[in-house]
């Protein structure tokens, strides 16, 4: 199982942001469980040494995320442009090529709550390419992401856990459509002034907990 195949897993899952906040979900900053008054957040991840992926996250004053811009490492891949109702919700996602070109559009819908409970993928003509269900804790921090195919088929489960001061700390991924079944563990070792982490560990493990593999991810902040 080679590292490039299990960083792949989702569609459009992958944009719902994870909560480690309370239930007062006022913002993508909360949401994220961000401190300070971000302005811009890079983040890159580390495989055998060598930078492979990297994003850029671009805030607004009202601590929302308007676009993220997305690199591997040749250079830039493309960019996401987040759309809002009138509530300030994130709306939908436009996922474009570094031409401007659609590749897939997200819509989310949300039943009286600050987090979306589901997402709708759609191909560049229009067609349905996944949908997305998405569970909660009482306190807000995602529990579970299911998708499933446009004929309903079950694609994937993705179940999380977080550590004593709310961080994710595992994540179990069943990937049916692709026959990849693994886990996801997270370490922290380094915050700034500010709290936010700037280093952690992110190992690979299978389901009987053998060490697959190791990534350092990285993330530098600007703040307003």
């Amino acid at each position: 199982m080679k590292m490039t195949q299990i960083t792949t897993v989702l569609v459009g899952a992958a944009i719902l942001l994870l909560s480690t906040a309370a239930p007062a979900l006022s913002n993508d900053l909360t949401i994220r469980g961000l401190k300070g008054a971000v302005k811009r957040f890079g983040a890159g991840r580390y495989y055998q040494g060598a930078l492979f992926s990297r994003t850029i996250s671009l805030f607004d004053r009202k601590g929302n995320i308007t676009e993220v811009h997305t690199f591997n490492k040749k250079g830039k891949t493309g960019r996401q442009v987040h759309i809002r109702n009138n509530e300030g919700q994130l709306k939908a996602v436009r996922q474009l090529s570094t031409r401007g070109d659609l590749i897939r559009r997200i819509v989310y819908s949300y039943q009286n709550s600050a987090q979306p409970v589901a997402s709708v993928v759609y191909n560049p003509d229009g067609s349905l390419m996944q949908t997305v269900s998405f569970s909660y804790s009482s306190s807000g921090q995602i529990l579970q992401m299911t998708g499933y195919s446009p004929g309903k088929k079950k694609m994937f489960e993705i179940s999380y856990q977080y550590d004593s001061n709310g961080r994710l700390s595992r994540a179990r991924h069943l990937n049916h459509g692709r026959q990849l079944y693994y886990i996801l563990s997270y370490e922290y070792k380094t915050f700034d002034k500010e709290g936010n982490w700037t280093r952690r560990i992110r190992k690979t493990l299978s389901l009987q907990n053998k060490e697959l593999g190791i990534e350092i991810e990285k993330r530098v902040f600007e703040y307003h």
